[in-house]
């Protein structure tokens, strides 16, 4: 998205309010599923769904971690525009959207089973 963001701003500008909206719904439903699967520290922890369907030889499967980090780099330049100005403009409804972005974050950025098997690994 942060491809089609820098190729065609004036077509996706106006629709950036809704956009950032719907990438903070969509990283909100998404965070129970995050922290059970990917962030728990618990040894009897579930492991992440794997889809069933035949994907395909070498297919990639995406993750909630490839869509939250897919996300959160759409977040990035698309915060700056101009036209994101009426949902940051500091009104109470743009100070709870940040709010709710910055804890997005932290839930996103936790240490993942993945990121701690490497780590030990490594050592």
């Amino acid at each position: 998205m942060s491809f089609l963001l820098s190729a065609f701003p004036r077509i996706i500008a106006p629709h950036l309010p809704s956009l950032l909206q719907y990438a903070t719904t969509t990283l909100q439903g998404y965070s129970p599923q995050f922290l059970q699967y990917y962030a728990s520290s618990d040894p009897d922890a579930p492991e992440p769904p794997s889809p069933t369907s035949d994907l395909g030889f070498g297919a990639q499967q995406d993750t909630v971690e490839d869509l939250a980090c897919a996300i959160f780099d759409f977040l990035t330049p698309a915060v700056r525009q101009k036209s994101v100005e009426t949902l940051l403009g500091g009104s109470s409804q743009a100070e709870q959207w940040a709010k709710s972005v910055v804890e997005l974050v932290l839930i996103y950025t936790r240490v993942t089973r993945t990121n701690v098997s490497q780590v030990a690994r490594a050592v």
